[in-house]
């Protein structure tokens, strides 16, 4: 836009000229170096209309404005992705803390049913169930936080202060050729390394 604002100024041409003569009727005269004139020119450009110039300039701002647009409509896309991010986070934590209560009320339930079945007064499908019922939960315990550290290295990536995912998050190593693999990450689509 201002390059295209410049082109509309008029072409200025400033020109100087000094001239030595000398003055007189005989060639003796002329040859009299005594008389020095001082010529100085301002020339303009004589194409005021600038048609051509004015619609560059119009051209080059609705580029401009549609660049903003982008530039715009990029900054609320990583907005979003940001607090879509820092949600799936934060769901992620209080996932956690449900499945750790339940576990822990697995585990109660799975001492009082061996105590009773110990005791003679339950039986050992009660006893079974509930050992089932305690590792599951620990097993959906032990999922709510791998989910909590995977969300917190995406919500990390995605607010772009990531520097590199720890070795136990990365899938194991089939036929990688170098340690330059392990250097790659995917941002948008795009393998960058």
């Amino acid at each position: 836009v201002s390059i295209a604002r410049r082109n509309l100024l008029p072409d200025l041409g400033l020109t100087a000229k000094y001239d030595i003569s000398g003055e007189g009727s005989a060639s003796s005269d002329a040859s009299d170096m005594d008389s020095d004139t001082w010529s100085l020119g301002l020339q303009i450009d004589s194409d005021l209309n600038l048609v051509r110039e004015r619609g560059a300039l119009s051209r080059a701002r609705i580029y401009a404005d549609a660049a903003d647009i982008r530039i715009e409509a990029v900054k609320d896309r990583i907005v979003r992705q940001v607090i879509q991010a820092l949600s799936t986070y934060e769901r992620s934590k209080s996932e956690t803390v449900i499945a750790q209560r339940n576990y822990l009320l697995a585990q109660g339930r799975a001492a009082s049913a061996r105590r009773l079945f110990e005791r003679g007064k339950g039986d050992s499908f009660s006893v079974s169930d509930s050992e089932d019922e305690l590792k599951k939960s620990e097993a959906d315990w032990l999922e709510a936080q791998t989910a909590v550290s995977v969300n917190a290295y995406k919500l990390k990536r995605v607010a772009g202060t990531l520097i590199e995912y720890p070795a136990e998050l990365k899938p194991e190593a089939m036929g990688r050729k170098t340690e330059d693999s392990d250097q790659r990450s995917e941002v948008g689509g795009q393998t960058l390394e």
